[in-house]
């Protein structure tokens, strides 16, 4: 390291960023008492029907699973000494498997009618063309099984036959986007949920800030049920496929069309799967239902390959973390490859869904990435972007969404110091530093699950589910947050200011700024890497970190917080451990990417 970490006794953190600052306000929030307000967070796991008797009696302080049954919520919440807190911190949809059934290569650089017309089948069972410029072919992905026509045997190559699926409906776009429609959203928020949920069209909803700049466009696709609508739409949909409608059911080359379902036990989610299985059976479709808790449906929907045929359906459950004000994650997460969060997850051994549609020639993914990392130079390009990322996402269905559930916790009225984030509600991290009992050390925290054979307790693409990310946000602090009431950026345990040279200018990166040098291993000054130029900066007090004791008395010192960094900046870039750490390489380098240098400068962090 030489002389590079030498540093004065200044506080701070610098961040030389290479994209603009469009619109950063912070909000200070002054710590009233250093460190959290118990010393204890006990975890208890606690099964639905147990929840009742067992905070009426004390032996939780409250339950962290805000997904209770209404009438329970009701009944407690006339129950002395208990409250009930709500927030719409919760999603429900339904993920489809969209991944074809036979791959094959064809010659030459084909459009999808072009390859559709060398096969001789419609281009509705023609789901993805990608062109091998190099090789001057075309990888054809189809949702049936075809038959190799003659003159193309010995040139065109059979990458990929499933022995399990001869055909897979949800592989089409056009079919997948019509099941919107048969998703009774009404019927399920009067009748399961009770009222205790919110309709979502897409991933963007009235409980989002973020909404009131895509209302108008998500009104374009405010669904609503017509199974008739349906019923014709998928009829002439599998009859350009060349499927056969025999005795109630779809049949493709003769075999029929099975469905394997993926459906949650623990909550609500039981019966939106059912109501949609029931509507599939209803079109003609066999469901093979499969009712499972969270570990067994985990391992098989995303921790399989898609081509498996695993699974063609999964009743998914998200829990918000934080109100954002201007949100691209959604987008980010739920519409594109960023968060390697579409069928495939990532994993570069499974296919990987590739989008469909194109908006200016750009995809959904395109389109989440200018959003996400900024790379815009006004308020309303990033909007448009949001925009148009959005509406592919929704037109391409890979996910049908159904509701923002109105979480309930029920919490005992002695517990004090609660923040009730208006998108996250009791799960703000927040909460694990404020809240207490008067005359009492510690905390009792009920959760449905603590641990299970699934959860990966790895901050490298761990803590992936509510279950361990609850009880993993009291054991570290942020950098930055939200603001729980207005979901702007404010800093956690520090401070920060932007400065910007954006969009069009250049700030210089100063000389003893540094930079992860991977190939070498060490830390080197950023000019000597070539980063010389960045567009805004970051600057971070740092002082309520350095100087600090971690919990076994050590003091947090710059070896700590860049040593960490390094392990990351080294996973992503260093180039043998890129091979082993693949999918986490395929989510935080494009991040890293947009970092130019950081300068450590007393207890001051910039980052550039």
């Amino acid at each position: 390291m030489g002389n590079i970490l030498k540093i004065s006794t200044v506080l701070a953190l610098i961040i030389l960023l290479a994209l603009p600052i469009i619109a950063l306000l912070p909000v200070p929030v002054e710590a009233q008492v250093k460190g959290p307000a118990v010393d204890r967070v006990e975890w208890f796991r606690v099964t639905i029907p147990d929840v009742e008797p067992a905070i009426k009696a004390g032996t939780i302080d409250l339950y962290i699973f805000g997904r209770i049954p209404g009438d329970m919520a009701v009944r407690l919440a006339a129950t002395p000494g208990i409250r009930i807190v709500t927030a719409p911190a919760g999603l429900t949809d339904i993920v489809l498997n969209p991944a074809p059934v036979h791959i094959i290569k064809l010659p030459g650089i084909l459009t999808k009618e072009a390859a559709a017309l060398a096969l001789r089948v419609d281009p509705i069972l023609v789901r993805h063309v990608r062109p091998l410029s190099d090789e001057n072919k075309t990888v054809v992905e189809l949702c049936g099984i075809v038959d190799m026509p003659k003159k193309l045997r010995g040139i065109a190559e059979e990458v990929f036959r499933s022995g399990k699926a001869v055909f897979n409906p949800f592989c089409i776009r056009e079919l997948r986007f019509e099941l919107n429609y048969v998703f009774d959203r009404e019927t399920i928020l009067r009748e399961v949920y009770r009222g205790f949920a919110t309709i979502k069209y897409t991933f963007y909803g009235p409980d989002d800030p973020t909404y009131t700049e895509l209302a108008d466009l998500i009104a374009k696709y405010a669904f609503t049920y017509d199974f008739e609508r349906v019923k014709k739409r998928v009829a002439d949909i599998m009859a350009d496929a060349d499927a056969d409608f025999i005795g109630g059911n779809w049949y493709y080359r003769g075999q029929r069309i099975d469905i394997v379902g993926i459906i949650r036990v623990e909550d609500e989610r039981l019966l939106l799967g059912r109501a949609f299985a029931l509507e599939l059976v209803k079109l003609g479709f066999n469901v093979i239902p499969s009712e499972l808790p969270f570990g067994p449906a985990i391992a098989i929907v995303y921790g399989s390959n898609p081509i498996d045929f695993e699974w063609h359906f999964y009743t998914e459950g998200w829990g918000k973390g934080v109100l954002d004000r201007w949100d691209p994650r959604n987008l980010a997460l739920f519409g594109s490859d960023i968060e390697a969060y579409l069928p495939g997850w990532g994993e570069p051994e499974y296919w990987n869904y590739r989008h469909e549609l194109t908006i200016d020639g750009k995809n959904a993914s395109d389109y989440a990435r200018k959003a996400y990392y900024m790379e815009v130079k006004s308020m309303e390009e990033w909007l448009d972007a949001l925009r148009k990322g959005t509406e592919l996402a929704i037109l391409e269905s890979i996910r049908i969404w159904g509701f923002a559930t109105h979480d309930k916790w029920p919490v005992r009225a002695e517990v004090k110091g609660l923040t009730i984030d208006l998108g996250a509600g009791l799960r703000s991290p927040y909460n694990c530093r404020g809240w207490y009992v008067e005359g009492r050390k510690d905390i009792k925290v009920g959760h449905l699950w603590i641990w299970t054979a699934t959860t990966a307790w790895n901050t490298y693409r761990g803590f992936r589910d509510v279950y361990s990310v609850d009880p993993a946000r009291c054991t570290y602090d942020f950098v930055m947050w939200r603001y729980p009431f207005n979901g702007m950026p404010i800093g956690f345990r520090t401070t920060f200011k932007v400065e910007t040279a954006g969009p069009e200018g250049k700030l210089k990166v100063p000389g003893d700024a540094i930079w992860w040098d991977a190939g070498k291993g060490a830390w080197a000054y950023a000019r000597a890497l070539g980063r010389t130029e960045a567009t805004s900066k970051v600057v971070f007090d740092m002082s309520k970190f350095l100087g600090a004791k971690w919990h076994n008395g050590q003091t947090i010192t710059w070896a700590d917080l860049l040593g960490t960094l390094a392990l990351y900046l080294d996973a992503a870039y260093n180039a043998e451990k890129a091979k082993i750490e693949r999918e986490y390489v395929g989510v935080y380098k494009e991040g890293f990417d947009t970092v130019v240098a950081v300068r450590p400068v007393g207890t001051i962090l910039k980052f550039t």
